[in-house]
């Protein structure tokens, strides 16, 4: 009893000199995120919810990308961005956390109701915290965002945005339907779109873009006068998809696991994790499109 009892005077005395008796290195830093690579786009946006769709590729990451339930909206207001105030005073959120994988694109159902009641027509964001997780050695976080206009959908004033597809060759591609809904481009940034094809089989195949589900705008190969871009797929895998539009320039990138990438692609060793609707990505291949004067590297993946 006396040896507890002098264990315990001897850790209280440690502690109050300020030295703890299993001293952690652990290092905790607020940062920006723009480097992870991470992009938040709002999809199918109504006055009570909206569809969030996370789209990681390349960036650098040091541990894992990892994220809770928690979030928060703001609305842009007198030149400046103001939190929208709750509705209710019981704001509770659970307490997990999910793993973001790497070079991946997953949507997430929002729904604000209960915090925000319906907004009304303005430009807002989603806000939410993003975590960089080093394990022992501590982890980086900071807030991430996904703007989005709600208009008065009583008028007609609102433009309908272009919609780009990847179609081609096969029942994955749609069989040359420009209209084809199976890799339907979500804009990442201005003239900057990305999608997915899902389980393509192994298998040579030709690609375009098609805008607005016609062939009357369209791009493929350049080097061939515009004609199909085609590629091989070596075993049946998720196919990664950026289209890029930038002043009539742009180059095509593929790299996959039987072939080293390219030097100017950032590719991510780690192996990724099954955990839930977070899309495994185990090649990915790099669409950068334009209208005209595009670079084409063909490979095998």
């Amino acid at each position: 009893m006396k040896r507890i009892m002098a264990f315990v005077i001897i850790s209280l005395c440690l502690f109050s000199c300020g030295l703890p008796i299993c001293a952690s290195a652990r290092t905790i830093r607020k940062v920006d995120g723009s480097d992870w690579g991470l992009t938040l786009l709002a999809e199918d946006v109504t006055p009570v919810g909206m569809t969030l769709v996370m789209v990681q590729s390349g960036g650098n990451v040091l541990g894992e990308l990892e994220y809770g339930h928690e979030f928060y909206l703001e609305v842009y207001s007198n030149d400046n961005w103001e939190s929208v105030p709750y509705i209710t005073t019981s704001v509770g959120w659970t307490m997990e956390a999910f793993l973001l994988n790497q070079n991946s694109i997953s949507k997430e159902n929002i729904n604000w109701e209960r915090l925000y009641g319906e907004l009304s027509p303005g430009r807002y964001r989603f806000c939410r915290e993003y975590m960089d997780f080093r394990g022992a050695d501590g982890y980086d976080y900071g807030t991430l965002y996904a703007e989005f206009t709600l208009t008065d959908l009583n008028t007609d004033q609102a433009e309908e945005e272009d919609v780009y597809r990847v179609v081609g060759n096969g029942d994955c591609l749609g069989n040359w339907d420009p209209a084809f809904d199976g890799c339907v481009l979500i804009e990442a940034a201005p003239k900057e779109y990305v999608g997915y094809l899902r389980d393509v089989p192994a298998g040579n195949y030709e690609i375009k873009i098609t805008k607005n589900g016609s062939w009357e705008e369209c791009w493929g190969d350049p080097l061939e006068s515009d004609e199909n871009y085609c590629f091989t797929v070596v075993q049946q895998q998720d196919v990664f998809v950026k289209f890029r539009i930038r002043d009539g320039q742009g180059t095509i990138h593929l790299s996959g696991d039987s072939l080293p990438p390219p030097a100017d692609i950032p590719v991510t060793e780690e192996p990724n994790a099954d955990t839930g609707d977070v899309s495994l990505m185990p090649v990915v291949v790099f669409l950068l499109l334009a209208a005209s004067g595009l670079v084409l590297r063909r490979k095998t993946i």
